[in-house]
């Protein structure tokens, strides 16, 4: 008999002389008063799980966040720019690309120069794959073929599996030709892009320094033949003459400078230290200013 059944039984035994309609409707009071108390009791439990639940939680998180907490050392920006495994910590950027930006050259070609530099022949591999499926004419991938080919040539520790592995993958990319013939092919097909001919003629030095005054005699030439003529490229050509990329230059790097110069002469990359002052600076503005205005006058 439930706790409802023997308070009726008490009240019916106590409320004898109670007319039953009066009686009816006290038992229902007394029922509703019995189902409100236990819906209290009820939400009250729940109240208090949910309370501890709640508590538990942030006892986790509170555990959680003191295990992953960096040393305050390890946020110095010093420490941060300058790793000591800044290879090991590219890749930690490269993983995400992989698999977020895969159908992007860019990815490919960042892979590449990452494993190049770890001398990961397959992963190298991976990159050259990928690169030429998304884009095989794109300089920078042209780059990375030749380096990685005459990698392979001055390699002379290849295990024998591993070269066959590279010979078929390479096969349907190389079409039988040497790296001085792919190089050749390259810069006649791209001769009047200018970062095609740049890639080119880098890897044609790197493959033959003797060619340095032939490739120093192109590389430093704009003339209105050549497309996609910009600053970023001219600043390219510009540091990798001042760094011996083609070996010793003389005085080749300055004349280019001079040149650039005149064709970008508000590019501050191109500029000297006096150009950089601020009265250089506004006069060269102006001139170039007027300039555009009679040409486009006599226009």
């Amino acid at each position: 008999m439930t706790t409802l059944d023997v308070l009726i039984c008490n009240i019916v035994q106590n409320t004898g002389n109670l007319a039953p309609g009066q009686l009816k409707k006290m038992l229902n009071k007394q029922r509703k008063a019995q189902r409100k108390a236990q819906e209290e009791k009820a939400q009250a439990l729940a109240a208090q799980e949910k309370r501890d639940m709640h508590k538990n939680r942030q006892q986790v998180t509170n555990t959680s966040d003191e295990a992953d907490a960096m040393p305050l050392d390890e946020l110095l920006p010093e420490k941060l720019e300058r790793v000591e495994d800044p290879l090991e910590q590219s890749i930690k950027f490269l993983k995400p690309l992989q698999e977020l930006a895969s159908d992007n050259i860019e990815t490919h070609l960042m892979a590449f120069e990452i494993y190049y530099r770890k001398d990961k022949l397959l992963l190298m591999l991976q990159s050259i794959k990928r690169s030429h499926r998304i884009c095989p004419d794109h300089p920078m991938f042209h780059s990375c073929l030749i380096r990685f080919m005459e990698k392979l040539l001055k390699l002379d520790n290849i295990q024998e599996e591993m070269q066959l592995v590279l010979n078929k993958q390479l096969e349907p990319i190389l079409g039988g030709m040497s790296a001085a013939e792919i190089n050749s092919q390259f810069l006649n097909k791209h001769h009047k892009s200018l970062p095609a001919l740049v890639q080119g003629l880098k890897m044609k030095y790197k493959l033959d320094n003797s060619t340095q005054q032939e490739v120093l005699d192109q590389i430093t030439k704009l003339d209105d033949s050549l497309e996609n003529v910009n600053i970023q490229t001219c600043t390219d050509i510009l540091n990798s003459l001042i760094n011996g990329e083609f070996g010793e230059v003389g005085d080749v790097a300055e004349e280019y400078r001079k040149t650039c110069y005149k064709r970008f002469p508000l590019a501050t990359a191109f500029h000297t230290d006096q150009d950089r002052s601020p009265m250089a600076f506004w006069s060269n503005s102006y001139k170039t200013l007027n300039e555009t205005q009679e040409n486009c006058v006599s226009n």
